[in-house]
């Protein structure tokens, strides 16, 4: 079997804050290994393809899916790093015991068609028709959930708020609802996340996919589990990562679509307007009909904490909603210890590339 998470002996354990301080209890057990089928395409309403990585379960039949979508690089979300947008969840824990874990990257981002829109009224359909692909999968049983944090959880209430048939529940852990709200702090510009913001993602999305999958990819991802260098961040609280997306501005990126929308935030759109309003989905919450689950952790003061209660209070219609909301290094990075000794630690099956499922 491959690696698995959990609290047994030889499993990899996750990080203690990250439980919110609670022992696990009656978790069910890895029963499955696992196995991944890489650049799936995934076709949207308007012709254009989405590309997604599916981590399933190797047995037959159908399984329950999690989707987690950004425009973050989905090859590297098992990276161990201590960075912002290795956001996704963990594979390890959920495929083992019978979830498909669906990481897709947005419209332009991460080899997707399309361009990249910001959480526009486009990207929304396009998670509507993404969830709706899933449920309708072969190695799918029609249930679909989605997990992630940040981008990961703001995308999940995109979904939500289109309403598609097989949406079962959210659990968006550190979101922001308006972006107007998380760019233009009391109407002054903040320039300081967003524009290394849109740079990371325009310099990520530049790269290959044969970049992430190669071998220097691979050593890194080998270093960060070493037990010394591993604690090292153990304490690391995620908005660090902030240091990280300055040095992105030194990088060459393609201006388009990534200095675009800097400027049309920036200099084109300076008030609240109609390019806003239709970034902002705390209007729309009312729309979300499925179990949701918030979080935050209290440090995420700058751009997450805001939106949490706002959130809140605009799911009137969910019929069940929950809030977590975690204390310091909550929402710490790494995702987890690394592996205990004689922990087995084998890479998932791959099963093809640049293939599409019907």
């Amino acid at each position: 079997m491959s690696r698995v998470a959990g609290v047994e002996p030889g499993q990899r354990h996750l990080n203690g804050p990250q439980t919110t301080g609670r022992d696990y209890r009656n978790l069910s057990e890895p029963e499955h290994g696992m196995r991944c089928d890489r650049n799936v395409t995934v076709g949207m309403r308007d012709g254009i393809e989405l590309l997604a990585d599916v981590h399933r379960p190797d047995g037959d039949g159908r399984f329950p899916a999690l989707i987690a979508a950004s425009p973050y690089p989905r090859q590297i979300q098992d990276l161990g790093a201590p960075m912002g947008f290795i956001e996704a969840g963990a594979s390890d824990f959920w495929v083992p015991r019978g979830y498909l874990h669906v990481i897709a990257n947005l419209r332009g981002t991460g080899g997707s068609g399309g361009t990249f829109g910001f959480f526009d009224a486009q990207e929304r359909r396009d998670l509507h028709d993404l969830v709706e692909w899933a449920a309708g999968q072969p190695w799918c049983d029609g249930n679909v959930g989605m997990i992630g944090i940040s981008y990961f959880a703001m995308a999940q209430l995109e979904a939500a708020v289109e309403r598609p048939a097989h949406l079962r529940a959210i659990f968006p852990v550190a979101v922001t609802t308006d972006l107007y709200e998380a760019v233009m702090h009391h109407g002054l510009f903040s320039s300081g996340f967003v524009t290394p913001f849109l740079a990371m993602v325009g310099l990520t999305s530049a790269r290959s996919d044969r970049f992430w999958r190669g071998p220097l990819v691979d050593a890194v991802r080998d270093l960060l589990r070493t037990a010394p260098l591993h604690r090292k961040f153990a304490t690391m609280n995620g908005e660090s990562s902030i240091a990280l997306l300055h040095a992105a501005l030194k990088l060459h990126h393609d201006p388009h679509p990534w200095d675009d929308l800097w400027r049309a935030m920036a200099v084109e759109h300076p008030l609240r307007d109609e390019w806003w309003d239709e970034r902002n989905l705390l209007p729309l919450l009312d729309r979300v009909e499925v179990p949701t689950y918030l979080g935050c952790d209290w440090q995420n003061v700058p751009l997450h904490l805001p939106s949490t209660f706002p959130a809140l209070r605009a799911l009137t219609n969910a019929p069940v909603v929950r809030v977590a909301m975690l204390g310091e290094f909550g929402l710490t990075w790494p995702w987890g210890e690394p592996p205990r000794r004689g922990a087995r630690l084998v890479r998932p099956l791959v099963e093809g590339s640049g293939h599409r499922h019907p």
